[in-house]
């Protein structure tokens, strides 16, 4: 009865030719086999994943859905085999044609799933309910917030740039299983020897495209962009690059379970601070914002809010149009993050004060995920306390703050031979001591030695906030005798323009190391000290490619007291301890065979400063986090005073209270150590 159903609708065709039903036997066996392997291929993924079971078994049931079309692939297989054994096989060749529909739908509906699942998401993704739902099913109850929407995840738009279905293709996850496979064998070894696999792979689940590992384009280039080879030495697990605060929020979220484990992460902004850690990490997890771009200028002018990941270049190249700038940095390619959380000096400091003091809100993502405003109105703690803290309270995602209106500079490099210096560094304190000091200006003085000139040399650097050529403050330092001309650059120009020949001077990927000292701006103390480090430069000379010097810059009372005008800072400067000078001391070389040598023979030199200054009383506590190194006596945090470090303490554990920023993230310069 039923075959004759069938025939009449044509499958009686179809069974007359046996070869297609060997054909369809062959393609059932591939196709049975293939549909195991896809899904099995995902399991030790996801029983790896430091997940809650309960999240464990819902990720399963996604890659499960796959049984149904192994399931239709073999009882097509089953009837294509009974054609051959039925007297009238019109019945098997009618459910084996069924089957293999079910298995084509099965497979196109598991397939389109996610790209389903992606545009909804887009469509709904103007719904305040949808967002908190969706916020809450991936990563749990976040903290109330003083900005609601900040702490929602982010639906991805784009499904192979950061989104999750992105991380979901059969080669993203072969990748993954090899890379758990060899954290597995490594790990019978060493339990924890690579912590941040397993977090790498959660991240990249949500995070997609915007987690890179070893070997791809991406990861290349963050680590190449380093300023120094101790930074670009260290190579993490992976690296993620947010472009959203969303972004980090999650990041923060999703990490939170591994940090049991051993895990550990950096903080990247421009990547431009020299010891090895401050903006990277081996094994562990960087998180690397330069993709947090974008400055936008306030409606009245007065303000600008700069992404973490911006360079200082591109901040003054977008606002010189308006004959607008900010108190930056004074080299192009210095991001924004480390200069303003560890006080920073610029060409207008004298006039303005610290680079930190020039912010009027951070926008902070907690370890919590919570997205916080700090400013004088709204957690005025953590607003004072992030101008020098560092990266001890949160990832700092935009910076607001203070525009200045600027035209043309003038100014340049001088250079001159050293017989000439002590006269310069009697102008410097000169100038340095004046109460009316001009604050359009900004002094730097140095000299060093440099292994492709075969000797020493000083050099100025002098700046005038307008463009007045030779003004008169800075005419001792522009007319000296016996000037170098060929190198001299004086000259007018643009903020940026200046901004640009420091990066000339600033190469990436080499060996490259500060400290710091601050002393009184007493003449006899500093020819003292410039002999000293004169003669400390003879023993090194045989190391390929040294250039070694030392600088003076003057913090005199205007600008301390541009500094106390903006609001209380971290480090406990007032208009009362100066006028200051700073010294820094630089070193760069090529070979990391003569590392432990410089670096002994400059912690050696910053002892002799210290001791003999502070037998003059003319040594002062203060170190500025820019220029200084961890360990090696430069305590920079202690330099602050025990008020300010107590103050710092207890902002931490307001706003940290798991001590997430002093374990997971070890870099830099820790709170209470």
């Amino acid at each position: 009865m039923y075959s004759k159903k069938w025939r009449r609708l044509g499958f009686g065709t179809l069974i007359k030719c046996k070869p297609t039903a060997i054909a369809s036997a062959i393609q059932g066996v591939f196709c049975l086999l293939s549909d195991i392997y896809n899904l099995v291929l995902p399991l030790p993924v996801i029983w790896n994943l430091n997940l809650k079971p309960k999240k464990k078994i819902g990720l399963a049931v996604v890659f499960m859905s796959a049984s149904f079309s192994i399931i239709a692939t073999a009882f097509g297989l089953y009837y294509n085999v009974q054609i051959f054994r039925a007297a009238d096989p019109t019945w098997d060749a009618a459910i084996a044609y069924l089957c293999v529909m079910i298995e084509n739908y099965v497979t196109v509906i598991v397939s389109c799933a996610p790209a389903v699942a992606s545009s909804w998401t887009n469509i709904m993704a103007k719904s305040p309910a949808f967002l908190s739902l969706q916020s809450y099913l991936r990563l749990g109850r976040s903290s109330a917030s003083s900005d609601k929407r900040s702490t929602k995840l982010k639906i991805y738009s784009n499904p192979t740039q950061g989104s999750p279905t992105a991380s979901l293709n059969p080669i993203f996850m072969l990748r993954t299983a090899t890379n758990f496979t060899e954290t597995n064998r490594s790990s019978s070894r060493s339990p924890n020897s690579r912590p941040g696999v397993p977090a790498c792979a959660a991240l990249a689940l949500q995070l997609g495209a915007k987690v890179a590992y070893p070997g791809s384009p991406v990861y290349g280039e963050s680590i190449s962009t380093y300023l120094t080879a101790f930074e670009s030495d260290l190579k993490p697990t992976c690296i993620v690059q947010p472009s959203t605060r969303n972004d980090v929020a999650g990041f923060m979220n999703i990490i939170q379970p591994y940090i049991a484990g051993g895990v550990q992460i950096a903080i990247r902004a421009g990547g431009n601070q020299p010891f090895a850690g401050a903006a990277n990490i081996a094994g562990g997890i960087t998180i690397d914002l330069r993709s947090l771009d974008g400055v936008t200028l306030g409606s009245t002018g007065q303000s600008v809010s700069i992404g973490a990941g911006e360079s200082w270049g591109s901040v003054y190249e977008k606002l010189a149009p308006s004959g607008l700038a900010v108190a930056g940095g004074r080299s192009s390619q210095g991001g924004i993050g480390g200069l303003v959380l560890g006080g920073g000096l610029s060409y207008l400091s004298t006039t303005n004060g610290f680079v930190s003091d020039q912010v009027l809100n951070f926008e902070v993502v907690l370890a919590s995920g919570r997205v916080i405003n700090a400013n004088p109105l709204e957690n005025r703690d953590l607003w004072i306390a992030m101008k020098g803290g560092s990266n001890n309270f949160g990832i700092v995602t935009r910076f607001d703050m203070i525009t200045i209106r600027i035209g043309n500079m003038w100014g340049g490099d001088v250079y001159y031979p050293t017989e000439v210096f002590p006269q310069q560094i009697t102008h410097l304190c000169d100038y340095t001591n004046d109460k009316q000091a001009d604050p359009s200006a900004h002094l730097i003085v140095s000299v060093g030695y440099a292994a492709a000139m075969g000797g020493t040399l000083a050099k100025n650097s002098v700046y005038y906030a307008k463009p007045v050529v030779f003004p008169t403050v800075l005419r001792p330092f522009t007319t000296m005798q016996r000037q170098l001309e060929a190198l001299r650059t004086l000259r007018t120009d643009t903020l940026k323009g200046f901004a640009d020949e420091q990066t000339k001077g600033s190469p990436k990927g080499q060996r490259l190391i500060y400290r710091t000292a601050t002393i009184k701006a007493n003449a006899d103390l500093i020819q003292t000290i410039t002999k000293r480090f004169t003669a400390s430069i003879e023993p090194l000379k045989p190391i390929p490619g040294l250039v070694y010097s030392i600088s003076f810059q003057p913090l005199p009372l205007t600008l301390l007291i541009a500094s106390s005008s903006h609001g209380q800072n971290s480090f406990g400067l007032s208009p009362n301890d100066g006028p200051l000078m700073l010294i820094l001391l630089t070193a760069s070389w090529t070979s990391s065979t003569d590392d432990a040598t410089i670096m002994r023979a400059q912690s050696e030199f910053v002892r002799q400063v210290d001791s003999l200054s502070n037998q003059q009383r003319m040594g002062v506590l203060y170190k500025l986090l820019t220029y200084a190194t961890p360990g090696f006596a430069q305590d920079v945090i202690a330099s602050y005073g025990s008020a300010n470090k107590k103050m710092l303490q207890a902002v931490s554990r307001k706003y940290d209270p798991d001590g997430f920023f002093q374990k997971v993230v070890p870099g830099g310069f820790k709170l209470f150590t």
